[in-house]
């Protein structure tokens, strides 16, 4: 393979791979950094199946999941901060034993208010689809937490 064919396949696989932040977007600003740190967490700690993750949710964190049906039914479910980790507590066991893994792409962080606005695509390796994710990071007391989740699901 040629070296230039090589460096092109890096180059795809790191796109593809990373979460990315505009150099300049997150220079100077500690709140961009702080939410990508966050993001950076929350995916290592999901890859490694470790429960806590739940502790990236604030208790009142507001969470809302859209479960698409086939035929195109849907239905909105939501939880407060407290509910949905104690169900993240007993669902990554469940998780590690299917290898339920995810990827995250198109990954972008905005300003907004004294937290930050993440979207990205999660893809779920098991079920093979994507679907949207959106997160809204904040700090709360001394730690940034997820104080809002958004997201969509299929059976």
């Amino acid at each position: 393979m040629s070296r230039k064919v090589v460096t092109l396949a890096a180059l795809a696989a790191s796109i593809c791979c990373s979460t990315w932040v505009h150099p300049a977007t997150a220079q100077g600003d500690p709140s961009l950094s702080a939410a990508r740190e966050l993001f950076q967490k929350y995916v290592d700690l999901e890859h490694n199946f470790d429960v806590s993750q739940s502790e990236l949710y604030a208790p009142d964190a507001q969470i809302k999941n859209t479960r698409l049906y086939p035929g195109g039914q849907n239905q909105t479910i939501s939880f407060s901060g407290n509910d949905y980790k104690r169900m993240l507590r007993a669902a990554l066991p469940l998780a590690k034993a299917r290898n339920d893994v995810s990827q995250y792409s198109g990954v972008s962080y905005a300003k907004e208010g004294s937290g930050v606005r993440i979207k990205c695509t999660r893809f779920s390796q098991l079920k093979q689809y994507s679907s949207p994710l959106e997160l809204i990071v904040a700090p709360v007391g001394n730690s940034w937490l997820i104080v809002s989740e958004s997201s969509q699901s299929r059976p």
